[in-house]
């Protein structure tokens, strides 16, 4: 039904526009309990939403003022004209009782809208609310992170208690796919969705302007999040999400491909220690949950890409399908991924024979995780020594999943088409707030141009701070590294030292320490030692 009548007030975006700005009025009158002020008092207040205040025994008391009936078509002459009263909330949740004169010209939800009400029900409904107040709700979920019941709750508080509760359980009628259609209607709305045929038409899904469309390349950083989990009492969806083609990929094809996927074991010498890929701990599922998280990808400007839910734990083959799908977006686009377990999937693709795939990608861990690697990964997959990462550190998903985890209490009791309309909502209002700080976030990740502000702040104090150390890093410095880095093979076995077994973490920190006495010491002696006849091997 509520498609339907997203379908008759497809009228044009103008209008729908203009009628989601409709404000209501703010103005007060206040007058003496004589006839000429309460006659004032009526004809100021017709057709608003505003209670004025009448002074009455010394008291300024709040009253409903006796509304003529509301004429959604303005001088529209309908024969089939019916009057009768809605309950209407406004921004400060008072309930008034409005008559409302409606045809059979047009749906009565429609003739709501036209006035800028939003009702409760798309078929007969009996309480509508401003959209100011929808407008308000919607913040408050989206960016303060407040459950619809809460703000419900809140809301009763507002109402002083001198006016009548007209409708009790605000909460039962937004929750019946009211609140969640006027979420979608703005998002259409933003998007132009409405312009059917129009060169502004454009998806839902909001898209990166700084990434390149074809050809370049393009940075992305995987993760996986089982915080959004969903409960299988929750329930099952007899209709598909509202948002189709957006964020959420078809997740039959998805649980086929990984079902389907032939996993390999993978070596343990590549950084057992991550629970991620592991196909034991990736089989683990409780019974009473029927989806354990979502899979994401975000760009390096930190707008979200695509995303998929899981059925078990955090498997191989869900990057290698989430890789796939981004290869098809942009077959053209060399794709340089950042991925907690990075290391685990080139020696996977290596192992099932995935040659073609991996030669259109480079793999790279974020800055953050690479420390819970062993070194010779640190070496190898660390994003600030390989090529082609500039200054991106792959923690730009961790970003949107600290701000996705507020929605995980909400969403595990929804049924699965509402989950994924609640998250696609989330993400949408994280992609619009992302674009807003686009410029700042461009210049942390990438070059800038020389006259920026920004980056000037931001290299002047890398420069005091280095200013403070040591002499100034010259080129010949920086070649040494490279060549130091390249010929550095460090044994994945454990070392001994002194007849005493150690780890590799505990024989690597004292490696390091006695690396750093000795550049002390060359510092002071002013020479050149050679570490190689010191029987050490650089880290």
């Amino acid at each position: 039904m509520w498609g339907l009548l997203c379908h008759q007030i497809r009228v044009s975006a103008v209008s729908l526009a203009a009628l989601l700005k409709y404000r209501t009025s703010v103005t007060t009158t206040i007058t003496t309990h004589t006839s000429v002020g309460h006659i004032l008092i009526v004809q100021t207040h017709q057709r608003k939403l505003h209670v004025p205040c009448s002074y009455e025994d010394e008291t300024l008391t709040e009253v409903f003022v006796k509304q003529e009936p509301w004429y959604p078509k303005g001088d529209h002459d309908c024969e089939s004209v019916q009057t009768h009263n809605i309950v209407v909330v406004d921004y400060k949740g008072r309930q008034h009782d409005i008559p409302v004169a409606f045809c059979n010209c047009e749906s009565e939800a429609t003739q709501l809208i036209r006035m800028g009400l939003w009702p409760a029900s798309a078929f007969k409904p009996q309480v509508a609310f401003s959209v100011d107040l929808m407008r308000w709700l919607t913040v408050m979920s989206l960016e303060c992170h407040v459950a619809l019941r809460n703000l419900c709750q809140a809301l009763s508080w507002m109402v002083p208690k001198t006016l009548p509760i007209l409708v009790k359980n605000l909460y039962s009628l937004l929750s019946k796919n009211s609140f969640a259609e006027f979420h979608f209607m703005c998002n259409q709305l933003d998007s132009v969705k409405f312009l059917e045929n129009s060169l502004f038409h454009k998806p839902l899904k909001p898209s990166c302007l700084a990434c390149p469309r074809t050809g370049d390349k393009r940075i992305l950083s995987l993760d996986a999040m089982f915080g959004l989990k969903r409960w299988k009492k929750s329930g099952s969806s007899e209709l598909p999400p509202k948002y189709v083609d957006s964020f959420f990929l078809e997740q039959n094809i998805v649980d086929d491909f990984v079902q389907s996927y032939h996993h390999q074991a993978t070596s343990k010498q590549n950084c057992s220690t991550f629970q991620a890929g592991d196909l034991m701990q990736s089989k683990n599922k409780s019974k009473k949950i029927d989806e354990t998280g979502v899979f994401g990808s975000v760009c390096r400007h930190e707008m979200p890409i695509s995303f998929f839910s899981l059925r078990q734990g955090e498997q191989l083959s869900n990057a290698v399908y989430m890789v796939q799908h981004l290869l098809k977006e942009l077959p053209n686009t060399q794709h340089y991924i950042l991925y907690d377990i990075a290391c685990m999937l080139e020696a996977h693709l290596k192992k099932s024979g995935q040659h073609a795939l991996l030669s259109k990608i480079k793999l790279a861990v974020p800055a953050f995780h690479i420390y819970g690697h062993k070194p010779s990964c640190q070496i190898t997959y660390s994003t600030r020594r390989v090529d082609g990462f500039a200054l991106s550190d792959g923690e730009q998903v961790q970003r949107l999943w600290s701000y996705m985890r507020n929605f995980v209490t909400s969403t595990r009791e929804m049924t699965p088409s509402h989950r994924i309309d609640a998250l696609c909502d989330a993400l949408i209002h994280y992609a619009h707030k992302t674009t807003r700080h686009l410029g700042e976030i461009s210049c942390k990740v990438s070059s800038c141009n020389p006259g920026c502000e920004y980056c000037k702040g931001r290299t002047g104090r890398a420069m005091s701070s280095h200013q403070q150390g040591s002499e100034p890093i010259t080129e010949t410095m920086i070649r040494r590294w490279r060549v130091e880095l390249t010929s550095t093979q460090v044994s994945p076995s454990v070392l001994t030292t002194s007849g005493a077994d150690m780890s590799t973490n505990e024989a690597y920190a004292i490696q390091l320490s006695t690396y750093y006495d000795m550049c002390i010491h060359e510092q002071l002696l002013g020479v050149e030692v050679d570490l190689d006849g010191q029987g050490m091997e650089m880290i």
